[in-house]
């Protein structure tokens, strides 16, 4: 994709991507129903809110669902229809934008100081009873349930809860050919973001500036939202921890700057990092970016079916050892991408399961905590047959403004 200027980007626009179709959410609610009767699992219940990150990723998989302002409940009964449960600014919304066809507004997620007088509320105690009446109820979301939440849940039943979540992560494991088709279009969304980002970096041209020209592309593009915040950092103090937030600070000669791009399109991610210097920057950012590319090589030649996360993970981080930069390997960077931008399986040192065809890894190769500050090169990578194929083609060497 050849652009030539800040104005080019302005007027691009991509035509209608693809998306997942209504039949394939009913396959998974199928699919997670046989999963429940394998464990015994008489309810499956998912938390979701507007969290940015993660908050949205089980009703987006179960229904198409994007929860905004009120959380909501995704529900599975073993048999019977499936349902959300949220507050009553959303009965109309998740009917209108998601494949759910059953809304129930419940008291536990209408908001405490307003008043819904053409409303029916329900109390969330009575849905629940009528719902399960002992056995087994799986909840997933349960490190991001409100205290609130889970007390009503667990005085409205006298069922065993237990922990929902493998269960469904299990299943995003291994992508569909639709979510392939969307994901493959993510990755060329924030493609066009980081470049139009590069293309963007100047000296005294402020880390907002740059992302604002990234997301405005990237929007014009197809993109819905982020599903991390778009990071521009610029110099040592700024890019050395893991997280950075945009700022107003111009960025001066001699600085370089990490890009992490991460859209949301159709639910599903796409995420790219990158490296650009302003002038002459420090020679150990040189040289770490180098450490970085051999070390994603070496993990893209052995990221191919049947291999194991903690041998991946090794091989990373041992060529990042061997150029004594080990120590600033921050986090395990090579995690799967899908309706949330960071899921499982991530490829830890203790991650033993075989890898899979049709699998989609982003490897994130992290060096932060450095003196001379930090850095990552990241690429989105599906797994095939025989291998893996990238997801974008941008040049991962240093963009020198």
């Amino acid at each position: 994709m050849a652009i030539r200027d800040r104005n080019e980007f302005r007027s691009m626009t991509m035509p209608p991507g693809p998306t997942i179709p209504e039949a394939e959410f009913t396959t998974r609610r199928d699919l997670l129903r046989a999963a429940m009767a394998e464990e015994r699992i008489d309810l499956f219940i998912a938390y979701s809110d507007d969290r940015a990150t993660f908050g949205q990723q089980h009703s987006r998989y179960l229904f198409n669902y994007q929860p905004h302002f009120e959380p909501a409940f995704s529900i599975i009964p073993a048999d019977g229809e499936a349902q959300i449960a949220t507050g009553p600014e959303s009965d109309q919304f998740v009917l209108s934008t998601s494949w759910c066809r059953q809304v129930r507004v419940v008291d536990l997620f209408a908001h405490a100081d307003e008043e819904y007088p053409h409303t029916a509320v329900h109390a969330m105690a009575d849905l629940l009873a009528s719902l399960s009446d002992g056995g087994r109820v799986a909840i997933a979301g349960l490190d991001a349930l409100p205290h609130r939440a889970w007390r009503a849940l667990r005085s409205a039943t006298s069922a065993e809860i237990v922990d929902g979540a493998a269960l469904l992560m299990h299943l995003r494991a291994v992508k569909s050919p639709a979510e392939i088709a969307v994901i493959r279009h993510a990755y060329r969304i924030a493609e066009a973001g980081t470049m139009a980002a590069l293309r963007a970096i100047a000296p005294g041209i402020s880390e907002r500036e740059v992302a604002a020209e990234a997301e405005l592309v990237m929007r014009r593009l197809g993109s819905e939202g982020m599903g991390i915040d778009t990071i521009v950092a610029a110099g040592s103090e700024r890019t050395r921890p893991i997280l950075a937030r945009t700022t107003t600070k111009p960025i001066p000669a001699g600085d370089h700057v990490l890009l992490t791009i991460a859209p949301r399109y159709e639910g599903y991610h796409g995420a790219i990092g990158r490296v650009a210097a302003v002038g002459t920057i420090r020679p150990e950012i040189e040289a770490a970016v180098a450490v970085a590319i051999m070390a994603q090589d070496a993990v893209v030649a052995a990221l191919k079916p049947g291999a194991t996360g903690s041998r991946v993970d090794r091989i990373a981080r041992d060529v990042c050892r061997a150029a004594g930069l080990e120590q600033y390997f921050a986090y395990s960077g090579v995690h799967s991408v899908g309706v949330a931008e960071f899921e499982p399986p991530i490829l830890t040192s203790w991650y033993t399961e075989p890898l899979a065809a049709g699998m989609v890894f982003s490897i994130d190769i992290p060096m932060f905590g450095a003196p001379w500050g930090g850095l990552r090169i990241e690429d989105g990578f599906l797994i095939g047959p025989e291998g893996s194929e990238p997801l974008q083609g941008l040049p991962r060497e240093i963009h020198r403004v």
